[in-house]
């Protein structure tokens, strides 16, 4: 258990923020009543939370889907079937004035292939997602290996009354196919023609999150009064305009802007609207952060109460950081990520510790740190980099690149068109890491990585990397009909991936020469994919008078299936100490 730090401070500053609740609340028009019915709804509301009259929107991906075709096939394409699907891609070829479209679609190096994609809540205008790509199930199709999907637009579709219906466009797609083969290995004839495209869609209408009021409670009163509840905590800027982020539409909805400090935690950040409170006084304040100090300081209560004092904001900082002095790991793991969120720079040291010697707070102290803008932060995530385990030193990596790409740590460089290469000095075991999802990616953590001499592999089906004598490598291109072009480098993975690109090899061809490097042996590094932190993993706390497994509260009931979602809760698993 946490030791219990003397609370004189913390009353010092809870007379100070009574004495600035009491002046602030003689004027609001939001607490006084102005009619009879006002002061039954300011009653009714009195000590109730978000929570207790509204349920989430909007967290769920919404699926959108394309029906295209893929080019540049190596003669493994097919002619697709009479059906709905061909006519539909006719009528859109004819559209985009492409001569003699069933011709086209008749070539072996084409294919008509659906397109998936999966826009998260809270999308806005311009982001990225990866685009499943698959062959109808009639198609006879080989492979897509070199496909290229033309731009496809992605909707919503319904099969309604026998007949295929879309919605309006969501989502341009195209780009480079990698195939699944790739990363599950060949030999499997259905991974020939699965595959994705990273970050291959453009989102072209931004997602809503929100607030459902529940039946009983709706008005435009009551939806204008929770509003007013939110942006008291929260506010954002819209071009260079303060705004709250809660917008009522309806008195059913409001709508809700998700703030810069948690896109990354698009849970965190509802958990934390639905438990702010929509009428408190400056004495009930004070009461509440006391009862929610003591809550803090036991480990089996500190998840839930964090969120609650995070929820009241500034007011509760003295009591979080009383938490930071707990015993307890996850107490101090709590405050600290609330902190974080309040951006006050005492969390990062804590986050940092959390994230280096706990799997289950990783991936929750990195988006956090990753959520300050504090140089601090950007140091701790800096040192993080250097740190022996994978997905520590690669989410740290994505943290800093996700808030400043230009950033000296991360900064990398394009190759081509193909994808980004990113080179790490550590002295930590040299690691390559190998995105499949989001974007196309290489990152070398270490400079020396280096493949053995003598060996041979095979970038692709075109190109070869083979020794060419002590520490030197040829990299040959061949094609049928044109001369062999060829390049020669050091035995640097850097140099040799660089010479891959320059005869033109795309993502899939440096992938697989990595991957026939490992597994002949000659690589000098790891190799991991999309080796990152999960935030769904639970934390084992000993306890003598808890048995059962217990949560953070829950967001309460939603429109949809929140298992996903909730997944980005940190759960804590109460065993007895035997």
């Amino acid at each position: 258990m946490g030791r219990m730090p003397s609370r004189t401070p913390i009353a010092l500053c809870l007379i100070l923020f009574a004495w600035t609740g009491l002046q602030a609340g003689c004027t609001s028009p939001i607490i006084r009543s102005q009619t009879p019915e006002n002061e039954s709804l300011v009653e009714e509301t009195k000590i109730r939370k978000v929570r207790d009259l509204c349920r989430p929107w909007g967290l769920r991906d919404m699926t959108v889907e394309g029906i295209s075709v893929t080019s540049n096939l190596d003669s493994t394409g097919s002619d697709p079937p009479a059906g709905p699907q061909r006519q539909m891609i006719l009528e859109d070829m004819k559209r985009r004035g492409v001569d003699e479209p069933n011709t086209f679609l008749s070539l072996p190096t084409t294919s008509l292939v659906i397109a998936r994609g999966k826009i998260p809540p809270g999308a806005r205008k311009g982001d990225r997602m990866d685009v499943e790509i698959m062959v109808p199930s009639r198609s006879t199709t080989a492979s897509l290996r070199n496909g290229w999907l033309m731009q496809t637009r992605l909707q919503e579709m319904a099969v309604l009354g026998n007949r295929l219906r879309t919605g309006e466009p969501l989502a341009l797609a195209s780009g480079a196919v990698l195939v699944d083969a790739f990363m599950e290995g060949e030999g499997d004839e259905t991974a020939e023609v699965r595959g994705r495209i990273l970050g291959g869609a453009l989102v072209t209408k931004p997602r809503s999150l929100g607030l459902l009021i529940e039946s009983e409670s709706r008005s435009a009163r009551a939806s204008a009064y929770i509003g007013d509840a939110i942006n008291r905590r929260f506010h954002t800027f819209d071009r260079g305009t303060k705004r709250g982020v809660a917008t009522p539409k309806r008195d059913s909805f409001i709508e809700l802007a998700v703030h810069a400090r948690y896109r990354n935690n698009l849970v965190r950040y509802l958990r934390v609207i639905q438990a702010i409170p929509l009428r408190e006084t400056a004495s009930g304040r004070i009461d509440r952060l006391s009862y929610l100090e003591g809550d803090l300081l036991e480990p089996k209560k500190s998840l839930d109460a964090a969120i609650q004092l995070e929820a009241i904001g500034q007011e509760s900082i003295p009591v979080l950081l009383v938490g930071l002095e707990s015993e307890s790991p996850i107490v101090r793991f709590a405050s600290a990520e609330a902190l974080a969120y309040l951006e006050k720079t005492e969390a990062i040291p804590h986050l940092q510790e959390a994230a280096m010697g706990e799997s289950a707070f990783r991936w929750h102290a990195i988006t956090a740190l990753g959520s300050m803008v504090h140089s601090d932060a950007r140091e701790a995530l800096s040192e993080l980099i250097h740190e022996s385990s994978d997905e520590t030193r690669y989410a740290a990596f994505e943290a800093i690149l996700d808030s400043n790409p230009r950033d000296p740590v991360v900064r990398g460089e394009v190759l081509g068109e193909a994808f980004s290469l990113h080179e790490i000095p550590t002295g930590t075991e040299p690691l390559v890491h190998i995105r499949k999802s989001k974007r196309p990616e290489i990152v070398l953590f270490g400079q020396d990585i280096r493949l053995a001499t003598p060996t041979a592999i095979f970038a692709g089906k075109q190109i070869m990397v083979k020794s060419d004598g002590p520490n030197r490598f040829k990299v040959s291109r061949f094609e049928l009909g044109k001369e062999d072009l060829v390049e020669y480098c050091s035995d640097s993975l850097n140099d040799i991936i660089r010479m891959i690109v320059k005869l033109d090899g795309s993502y899939t061809d440096v992938v697989a020469a990595i991957n026939d490097a490992k597994r002949n042996g000659s690589l000098s590094a790891r190799v991991k994919f999309d080796s990152l932190p999960k935030p769904g993993r639970a934390y084992d706390l000993e306890t003598e008078s808890v048995e059962e497994p217990i949560e953070a509260e829950p967001l309460g009931p939603a429109e949809v299936d929140l298992s996903e979602a909730l997944n980005h809760t940190l759960t804590v698993h109460v065993r007895s100490v035997v």
